[in-house]
This record gives C-alpha cells, sequence and structure tokens, in this order.
C-alpha cells in the first residue's frame, strides 16, 4: 500500500527533505546490516529472536519436555494459533528449533549444535561488555 501525501504536508515536506532523488531513496532502503561482521549478526539475529517472552517461553517447553508438537507447545500460552506459529517461524529462521512434519502434526525440538555454538557467541559477548 502507498501512502499518498499532500504536497503542502509537513510530512511530505520532511520526506522530499531526506530523499531527494531516487538513488538516495534506494540507498536508504537497503539493509546495512552486511556490513557488520558475521559474527556480530549472528549475535544480533539470536537477541532477536530471544526478544520476546512467547518465544524464550518455547525455548524452556522444548528444553524441558524434549520434542513437542505444535498443540502441546500451544497449551501453554496465552496467544492465538497465528501468533504462535508465527514465533514459531522466528525460531527456525534462527536456527534455534529443529522441526519435522508427521501428517497431521508438526513436531519441535532444540537445535542442540547451534544453541551451544549462539550461547558460546552470546557468553563472549558478554564478557566483553562486562562491567563490575
Amino acid at each position: 500500500m502507498i501512502k499518498q501525501f499532500s504536497t503542502k504536508s509537513n510530512e511530505f515536506r520532511q520526506l522530499f527533505a531526506t530523499v531527494t532523488s531516487p538513488v538516495n531513496f534506494l540507498i536508504m532502503a537497503l539493509s546495512k546490516q552486511p556490513y557488520y561482521s558475521i559474527k556480530d549478526q549472528t549475535t544480533a539475529n539470536i537477541a532477536r529472536a530471544l526478544s520476546h517472552s512467547a518465544r524464550v517461553k518455547i525455548l524452556k517447553q522444548l528444553a524441558e519436555k524434549g520434542e513437542c508438537c505444535v498443540q502441546e507447545i500451544a497449551k501453554g500460552h496465552p496467544i492465538s494459533p497465528a501468533a504462535l506459529s508465527n514465533h514459531l517461524k522466528i525460531l527456525r529462521e534462527a536456527q534455534l528449533v529443529i522441526w519435522r512434519e508427521q501428517f497431521p502434526y508438526t513436531f519441535y525440538s532444540l537445535h542442540t549444535n547451534t544453541i551451544a555454538k549462539n550461547r558460546l557467541d552470546l557468553n563472549n559477548y558478554f564478557d566483553l561488555v562486562d562491567i563490575n
């Protein structure tokens, strides 16, 4: 959906002052994440994946119970199935969980290798920023 501006509005003036050419607009729109080291990108992606209490609780459930189907995971959450699905997708993209389908269920478990590696990276990060 494209937002339409009146040429007399303040929003339009602010946007036009920042974006004076199509090239500037494209440069502004591109992600700057690739300019950072892979390790920093990985740490940021893990932090992003852990930044919601529902995802933290999902990981705790899987750590305590082992492999679980989505219906079992959903029992402990006060969120809609669509929201749970989105949280599981974020955890899959961060490679914190492994999933498999066995019709009609989808099962999730912790991706222990990735978690161990990320734990080491996060520990190294917190050691760097340790303030006594």
